[in-house]
C-alpha cells in the first residue's frame, strides 16, 4: 500500500528558453572580500566601512533576494550619499557573475531613507543550481577613504520533500456533478463507487476529484465561506470503496477561477484579461473570470475549504487547480514595474492610464527563440514578466501552505506551456513553495508542438529534484483525431514520452489521466470508453515497470498485422520473478476482433497460455483506420489490493496479405531509472 507522507517542513509560444547562464569576468572592478563574511544580520566590524549582505541566509527558487549595503556609521553613510557614481553590485557563483532573469547581471543600489542603507533586488534565476552564491560590489562609487568592504553570501536550496511514490497512477474527475451518475467497468446501474471500480480496473493508485469552487450560478455566495462544495457523504462513501481496493482519495478545489454570471460572483478583487486589443475587467466577462492574485483574502478562504475537506473521513490528500493569475493577471503591471529589477518602462509609462499600462504588458509576450535575441528589450521584458507572475503565484502558495499546515499532502495542477511560465507558474517555485505533487497538464498540442514541449522541459529541469506527475486527457480531438496511431495509442505515447524525456536520467515518477467523465462521455471518436481506459491502464503499468514496481510481471505477444478472417496466434506468459499465486488474465479486444478465449489462469506450473484471434472487419473498422486492438489485464485474485497489469497492442488490418511481423510488448521498453536514453 502506498503511504502518503509527503509533507516536508515545509497558446504555445515559441521555442524553449534555456536557463540563464553565467558570463565570464567583470572588467574594471576592484573586489575586496573578507573570508567567512556571510554572517547575515550581525553587526559589522569597526574597521569595515561598508557591509554587503542579503536579507536571508537561504532562499528557495521563488525568492526575490534583497541585497543590503550597510555603512558602518554616519560618516560612511554621508560620504557615500555624496558620491555621484551609481552604486552597483552583482552575484557570483564559483567565481563567475550570474546572469539572472531578464539578462540582468549588475544591479543598481538605491538609498533607503527609512533604514539608512542602500538596497537592490536580485531574482533567483529560473531553476538555479542549488548552492552558495557570493555578493560583490563595484568599488568605483565608494569614497576613496573606505577602509574595507565586508561581503557576504547566501544559499539557494530546493525544498526537501517526500518523493511521489514510484510508478504512481492517478485517475481524476473534474466538476461537481453527482458521483452517483457513473457506471463501473462491468456496467449495471450507476452508483457512487463506480470511480473506485474504474481506478481498480486500470490499476490506479489514487483518484482525485474536484470538491469545491467559488462559482455563483443562481445566487451570490457568502463572503464568510464563498464556496460551492459537493456533499461530503458521497465522498466518504467513494473513499470507502477506494480504500477497500487499495486506492487513495484526493480532493482538489478551484483556487482562482470563478464561473457563472458576474452578479453572483463573491466579493473579491478580480483580475484583468486582454481581449480584442483592450483590457477587460473580470466582472465584465459574462461566463468565467479570475480572482486577482493580488487579493489578500483569497488565500485564507482557500485554507478554509482545504481544512473543511481535510476533516472529511477518507480524504487522503488535497489539491489546487487554477492556482495562478487567471487570464493573464495584467493588473499586476504596476507591481511588476516597481518590484522587478531591471524593467525598462516604455517612454511615457508614468503618464499612461491603468488600462494603457495593462495593454502594454499584455501584448506580444514571447520568449526569445534563440539565445542571441535574449537581450532584445521585448524578450527581456517577457522573461521578467513571466518570472514575476510565477513568483507571485508561489507567494500565494506559501500563504496557503502556511495556513493549511501539515494536515495532508498537497497537489497542484500546472500548465505545461513553457514550463508553466506563460500562465504564471513554475515547477521549481511550486515545489519550494510547498507543493508535494505537481500535476503537469500535457493537453492541447499537436505533434510538432508536443516535441517542442518535451525539449523545453528537458532543457529546463536537468537533473534537479522535482515532484512531477505528468498527465494526459481522454479526448480524441486533443490528439488531432489521429487514426494511426489510434487516439488511445497516441494518448499513451505522449504520456510515456513525457515520463521518459522530461528529465535526463530521471524518469517522472507518476502519471494521471483526466478525467473520468471525459473518458466515459467525452469526445472519444471511434473508440469506446473501455478502450481508452485500457490504454490508460497500460500507461500506468509501463510507468510501474520503468520504476521496478510491477507486482504482476507478464509478457504479451500478438502479431502486429492481420488480414480478414485469418487465424493468428497470441500468447501471455508469466515473467520470472512474478512470485507465487495464480494470475488471472482477462482478454479484451475491439469489436472487430474475435478471440478464442476471454480469460485464463497462469501458475508457476503452467506459466503460459496461447490463444487465437481473427480480425473480422465490421462497419466500425474503416472509421478506426482498420486498426484493431487486443489487451490483456492480469491480476492475482488472492491479493485484492494489488495493482493489475495491463498490456495492450494494436493490430493493423489489411485487405491483402501483408508480411506479418511479431510484436512483443517488451520489444521497445522505456529506459529504467538508471538508464539514460
Amino acid at each position: 500500500m502506498i503511504q502518503f507522507k509527503w509533507r516536508s517542513k515545509k497558446h504555445f509560444a515559441g521555442l524553449f528558453l534555456a536557463l540563464c547562464g553565467v558570463a565570464a569576468g567583470v572588467g574594471g572592478y576592484d573586489l575586496f572580500k573578507k573570508p567567512d563574511a556571510s554572517d547575515n544580520g550581525e553587526p559589522i566590524g569597526a574597521s569595515a566601512g561598508y557591509s554587503l549582505r542579503s536579507d536571508q541566509e537561504t532562499y528557495g527558487h521563488d525568492a526575490m533576494v534583497e541585497l543590503i549595503l550597510r555603512p558602518a556609521g554616519d560618516e560612511a553613510r554621508e560620504a557615500l550619499r555624496k558620491s555621484t557614481s551609481p552604486v552597483t553590485g552583482w552575484v557570483e557563483r564559483d567565481g563567475h557573475p550570474v546572469v539572472t532573469v531578464g539578462e540582468l547581471e549588475k544591479m543598481r543600489f538605491a538609498f533607503n531613507k527609512e533604514t539608512g542603507d542602500w538596497r537592490a533586488r536580485w531574482p533567483v534565476p529560473w531553476n538555479a543550481l542549488d548552492g552558495d552564491y557570493q555578493l560583490r560590489l563595484a568599488t568605483a562609487s565608494l569614497p576613496a577613504q573606505a577602509e574595507a568592504i565586508e561581503t557576504g553570501s547566501f544559499r539557494v536550496t530546493s525544498r526537501t520533500f517526500e518523493s511521489v511514490p514510484a510508478g504512481f497512477g492517478v485517475l481524476t474527475l473534474e466538476g461537481l456533478g453527482s458521483l452517483q451518475r457513473f457506471v463501473g467497468p462491468n456496467g449495471g446501474a450507476p452508483h457512487v463507487g463506480a470511480m473506485a471500480e474504474w481506478a481498480e480496473f486500470i490499476g490506479a493508485d489514487a483518484v482525485l476529484i474536484q470538491g469545491a469552487e467559488s462559482s455563483g450560478h443562481s445566487k451570490k455566495l457568502s463572503s464568510e465561506f464563498p464556496w460551492q462544495m459537493r456533499p461530503s457523504e458521497p465522498v466518504s462513501a467513494l473513499a470507502k470503496a477506494c480504500h477497500e481496493r487499495g486506492v487513495k482519495l484526493g480532493i482538489y478545489v478551484l483556487s482562482y477561477m470563478v464561473g457563472g454570471p458576474a452578479e453572483f460572483s463573491p466579493d473579491y478583487a478580480y483580475g484583468w484579461h486582454h481581449e480584442n486589443g483592450k483590457p477587460i475587467h473580470g466582472l465584465e466577462r459574462p461566463v468565467r473570470r479570475g480572482i486577482s492574485i493580488r487579493d489578500e483574502k483569497r488565500p485564507a478562504d482557500i485554507v478554509k475549504v482545504l481544512d473543511r475537506w481535510s476533516a472529511v473521513d477518507g480524504v487522503d490528500f488535497l489539491g489546487l487547480d487554477y492556482i495562478r493569475p487567471v487570464f493573464g493577471g495584467n493588473e499586476l503591471v504596476d507591481d511588476f514595474v516597481n518590484d522587478m529589477p531591471g524593467v525598462q518602462k516604455p517612454q511615457g509609462y508614468d503618464q499612461w492610464s491603468k488600462e494603457q499600462r495593462m495593454s502594454w504588458i499584455a501584448r506580444g509576450r514571447y520568449i526569445a527563440p534563440t539565445p542571441a535575441l535574449r537581450n532584445e528589450p521585448k524578450f527581456k521584458t517577457t522573461d521578467q514578466w513571466f518570472w514575476y507572475r510565477a513568483h507571485r503565484t508561489a507567494g500565494v502558495v506559501r500563504k496557503i501552505v502556511e495556513g493549511f499546515g501539515n494536515k495532508k499532502p498537497l497537489w497542484a495542477f500546472t500548465l505545461s506551456w513553457q514550463k508553466g511560465w506563460e500562465h504564471g507558474q513554475d515547477p521549481a517555485m511550486m515545489r519550494d513553495a510547498g507543493i508535494d505533487m505537481n500535476g503537469i497538464m500535457l493537453y492541447e498540442a499537436d505533434n510538432a508542438q508536443y516535441s517542442g514541449l518535451l525539449r523545453q522541459w528537458n532543457g529546463y529541469t536537468r537533473d534537479a529534484p522535482f515532484n512531477l506527475v505528468v498527465g494526459n486527457t481522454f479526448d480524441w480531438r486533443l490528439h488531432q483525431r489521429t487514426l494511426n496511431p489510434s487516439g488511445p495509442e497516441e494518448m499513451v505515447r505522449r504520456t510515456l514520452a513525457a515520463v521518459d524525456r522530461f528529465q535526463n536520467g530521471r524518469p517522472v515518477r507518476g502519471i494521471f489521466m483526466h478525467d473520468l467523465a471525459r473518458g466515459l462521455r467525452g469526445v472519444l471518436g471511434p473508440y469506446p470508453p473501455k478502450e481508452w481506459f485500457l490504454a490508460a491502464g497500460s500507461a500506468m503499468t509501463r510507468v510501474r515497470e520503468i520504476h521496478g514496481r510491477e507486482p504482476v510481471r507478464v509478457s504479451f505477444t500478438v502479431p502486429s498485422e492481420a488480414t480478414p478472417g485469418a487465424p493468428l496466434s497470441g500468447s501471455v506468459a508469466l515473467s520470472p520473478g512474478t512470485g507465487d499465486g495464480p494470475v488471472t488474465v482477462q482478454l479484451f479486444s475491439s469489436s472487430d476482433v474475435e478471440l478464442s478465449a476471454a480469460a485464463f489462469e497462469l501458475t508457476l506450473e503452467a506459466p503460459q497460455a496461447d490463444f487465437t484471434f481473427r480480425w473480422k472487419p465490421n462497419d466500425r473498422s474503416p472509421a478506426r483506420g482498420n486498426r484493431a486492438f487486443v489487451a490483456a489485464r492480469s491480476f492475482r485474485p488472492s491479493r485484492p489490493k494489488e495493482k493489475c497489469a495491463i498490456h495492450m497492442t494494436y493490430v493493423q488490418g489489411h485487405k491483402s496479405s501483408p508480411a506479418v511481423a511479431e510484436l512483443s510488448t517488451d520489444a521497445n521498453p522505456a529506459p529504467s531509472p538508471d538508464n539514460k536514453k
